[in-house]
């Protein structure tokens, strides 16, 4: 089933959950993936593009993205109390070496969008992605970092970085199960919060506390080179996860789950606690 200008139909499953939905998420990825299997002729990465960009508009999200240096970013935003503002990135991973892009992670930015709007937000909070071809060289660690230098640019040109209280890098793989690495250049106090709520939620399998310390390459290393430092990676880094087909397989009903409702509860106490923070403040 599709809806308007031939794009899947809005998922319904979930519509109106009150926290994140594994399975909404996983329909928006398999939604991504029939517009990828489409014929050459039609334009994939656009008709992705205008997917994504209908699903934050849908939840009340105004979309700021604008094209620089050959790759077009979706940058959109959900008004909260504050002008401040906490940032959502979710780059498109690379399946492995030389592969194409997995949209798992553009699958659970959207989950936790929806799920974000329907709360009264303290704070504004952006959801930022990136929409350009297969071919453009994002299926490398490589490619995700200049990607990320781009994006820097593009919030320096709007509000600048001293506005963004925290970036939240969302990062999963399709398979499950997965695990999120321990990454040694995160922000200290956002990676304990969040490994924290993990145990609670019982997902220690997906972030294991015992797990060696890792820097994987991609995003956070563009906001690390501008000088900025509050960044939280939450990235499956895994390089042997791509399927016999070699393209991300329809994942389980529950493979969002663990990664997706950790960073909707991290979102959520971030806020609350920055609201703490500020009512201490001059």
């Amino acid at each position: 089933m599709t809806g308007c200008a031939g794009l899947p139909a809005r998922p319904e499953i979930d519509a109106g959950a009150s926290d994140f939905s594994s399975r909404r998420a996983r329909a928006h990825f398999a939604a991504l993936a029939e517009l990828r299997s489409r014929p050459a002729e039609i334009d994939a990465a656009a008709r992705a593009r205008a997917y994504v960009e209908r699903e934050l508009r849908w939840v009340g999200a105004e979309i700021q993205g604008r094209e620089g240096e050959g790759a077009r970013s979706i940058l959109a935003w959900l008004s909260g109390s504050s002008a401040d503002r906490l940032l959502v990135v979710a780059p498109w991973s690379p399946e492995g070496e030389g592969g194409g892009p997995d949209d798992a992670g553009v699958a659970t930015l959207l989950e936790l969008a929806r799920a974000l709007s329907r709360r009264p937000l303290p704070y504004t909070v952006g959801f930022a992605a990136p929409m350009v071809p297969p071919s453009s060289g994002l299926g490398s660690r490589e490619g995700v970092r200049a990607w990320g230098a781009t994006l820097v640019g593009l919030l320096k040109a709007q509000a600048g970085l001293d506005a963004i209280r925290a970036v939240i890098i969302v990062e999963p793989r399709a398979q499950a199960p997965g695990q999120i690495a321990r990454d040694l250049r995160s922000h200290p106090v956002f990676r304990d919060l969040f490994w924290r709520i993990a145990a609670r939620l019982g997902h220690e399998a997906t972030f294991a506390q015992e797990a060696g310390w890792s820097t994987p390459e991609g995003v956070q290393g563009a906001f690390l080179s501008a000088g900025y430092g509050r960044v939280l990676s939450l990235v499956d880094d895994r390089t042997d996860v791509r399927s016999a087909e070699g393209a991300p397989a329809l994942p389980d009903p529950d493979a969002f789950q663990p990664v997706g409702t950790v960073a909707y509860e991290g979102l959520l106490q971030l806020m609350a606690r920055f609201v703490r923070v500020d009512a201490f403040s001059p």
